[in-house]
């Protein structure tokens, strides 16, 4: 339970310092400030959708790795093209915007999930937290476009990489019991294994809190 409450808390963190220094750094990417706010906007439905279609088909934990490790690839490709127009790396924003709004919005399902009951509204609290904790990091990377405009795309495109690989040890919730006591949530995806596909009907071996002696009775 420590360790997916470690899982949870850090991701929130790491999202939301993704997802909001993608946002502000719109004004420094030397084009439209205007065009960029109003293309950033739009390209957030992509990120929704992706949500509303990929949770219920790929489960929480597939959608969170790949999602986290496209952004993470596009963020660190832009270094290529630190010495590109300013459209291309405004294209390359846009398309991270599209999967840190996508995970922003799956890390907020996720971790209420992944929380037995107990425990959930403690749980999200520390994860919204550590959220408004990196409100306080993202202005300081936004910043270092002032030497280059890529850095802070570099920056959040390692973090989510990073993420991308830390959320696959996240027990996945589609189709399972709720946690409802310590117990539930210790027992949690324990069985559960790393290349374990939902969408495909591959479950691995039956995590032990959906065990009839179990008291979760909610399932994702």
């Amino acid at each position: 339970m420590d360790s997916d409450s470690e899982l949870e808390v850090g991701p929130g963190f790491v999202t939301y310092c993704c997802y909001h220094t993608n946002v502000y750094n719109t004004s420094f990417l030397g084009t439209d400030v205007y065009l960029s706010y109003t293309l950033g906007s739009l390209v957030e439905l992509p990120g929704l959708l992706l949500v509303l279609f990929g949770l219920d088909t790929l489960g929480r934990r597939w959608p969170m790795v790949i999602v986290t490790g496209v952004a993470g690839i596009v963020g660190i490709l832009s270094i290529l093209f630190r010495n590109g127009s300013h459209v291309s790396v405004l294209v390359l924003s846009l398309l991270m915007r599209v999967c840190l709004t996508a995970e922003y919005d799956t890390i907020m399902q996720y971790s209420a999930e992944v929380y037995p009951t107990v425990l959930r509204g403690r749980g999200l609290a520390l994860l919204r937290f550590a959220g408004t904790l990196s409100l306080y990091v993202s202005p300081p990377i936004v910043y270092l476009s002032r030497l280059d405009p890529t850095y802070p795309m570099l920056i959040t495109g390692v973090m989510s990489l990073v993420l991308s690989i830390l959320s696959l040890f996240l027990p996945e919730t589609k189709g399972k019991h709720m946690p409802q006591t310590l117990q539930d949530g210790e027992l949690f995806g324990a069985d559960q294994r790393i290349l374990d596909f939902p969408c495909l009907g591959d479950k691995g071996e039956p995590t032990r809190c959906d065990s009839p002696n179990a008291s979760a009775a909610v399932s994702c």
